[in-house]
């Protein structure tokens, strides 16, 4: 299990682009597939931006922003969890657009149990939005 926040560089670099305005799970799974990591796919976004159409100039999420991120976390006492980590819950990693991380304070062995859970995003997908309002009228 997994108890400290990791601060490696290809950690910090998947972060930039998840916490970038317009980048939703989906388009991070892609951009971080096709490149060799992370670093590279943030060097190669404001030219996708670019090249997909953005008429103003795309700005990534800076490393700085993300590690004052992680360093409010560690002062809570929270947990970042990656996608694919031994303790990412395996039913949420199975979606196609899985989020990339889970910030999560408490006990993380509770994520290995039958649940049913609500996952907030910074920047929601039109999927992420159209499932929530699903759920949201089979709950009432």
């Amino acid at each position: 299990m997994s108890s400290a926040i990791p601060t490696d560089e290809e950690t910090l670099a998947r972060l930039q682009p998840i916490r970038s305005q317009g980048i939703g799970s989906v388009t991070y799974h892609n951009i971080i597939s096709r490149y060799e990591n992370a670093q590279n796919a943030v060097s190669a976004l404001p030219d996708l931006a670019k090249r997909a159409g953005r008429r103003t100039p795309f700005k990534p999420a800076t490393r700085e922003s993300v590690q004052r991120e992680l360093n409010q976390l560690e002062k809570i006492r929270g947990q970042l969890i990656r996608f694919g980590d031994e303790d990412y819950p395996v039913n949420l990693g199975q979606i196609s657009d899985a989020p990339p991380f889970l910030t999560v304070l408490g006990d993380i062995s509770q994520l290995r149990k039958p649940s049913v859970g609500i996952v907030g995003a910074r920047n929601a997908s039109l999927n992420g939005k159209k499932n929530r309002q699903y759920a949201d009228r089979r709950s009432i």
